[in-house]
């Protein structure tokens, strides 16, 4: 933390007291808006620290139906279609009481207005029979990284080096037997 030092015999404490709890405002307001202010749309944005990535994140905690968006400008993730709901099913998330629900027999794309360097997510199928497939590709539409999930909740990650291109967009595809469900998405731009 950055102190600003006056002297007592030219200002009273009370002057000083001011000036500091001033600047400190001013300094964390910079920080906060360095990456895109605070939350909205279901997203929350931590005030980063001055050598952090900027990121955003979403643990689906609200009701929407795609597309919608999450994050503030310019760091926000499009969700093409789906559904954001509640299940009684506990397994079914990683923190909370929502998550995103690619439905049966269809396909959702998360595209992001800032590419990130990194992605992190939870995900699994619906049910054990349930025919899914996510592809992670990169800004040239390239794959980086494809999965089937299972049935069992897990994490994703995907973390791209300096020199290697960042992350475009995620499809998820639920061909047959149920939904794709995905929770606690994060996505970090370095």
């Amino acid at each position: 933390m950055l102190r600003v030092t006056v002297a007592a015999s030219v200002w009273g404490s009370q002057r000083k007291r001011t000036i500091c709890l001033i600047f400190s405002a001013l300094l964390l307001a910079t920080f906060i808006t360095a990456c895109g202010g605070g939350g909205g749309s279901g997203a929350s944005n931590p005030p980063p620290s001055a050598q952090s990535p900027c990121n955003a994140s979403t643990s689906f905690e609200f009701d929407a139906t795609g597309p919608f968006c999450v994050g503030t400008s310019p760091y926000t993730a499009t969700f093409s279609s789906g559904v954001t709901k509640a299940s009684s099913r506990s397994d079914y998330y990683s923190s909370g009481d929502y998550a995103w629900y690619v439905l049966n027999e269809t396909s959702a794309t998360v595209t992001f207005e800032t590419l990130p360097s990194t992605l992190t997510f939870f995900v699994r199928s619906e049910l054990a029979a349930t025919v899914s497939d996510i592809q992670v590709l990169d800004e040239n539409g390239e794959m980086i990284m494809q999965m089937a999930p299972t049935n069992i909740l897990q994490q994703v990650i995907v973390n791209r080096a300096v020199g290697q291109t960042i992350i475009g967009s995620v499809v998820v595809t639920s061909t047959s037997g149920g939904d794709v469900v995905i929770d606690d998405c994060i996505f970090l731009i370095a």
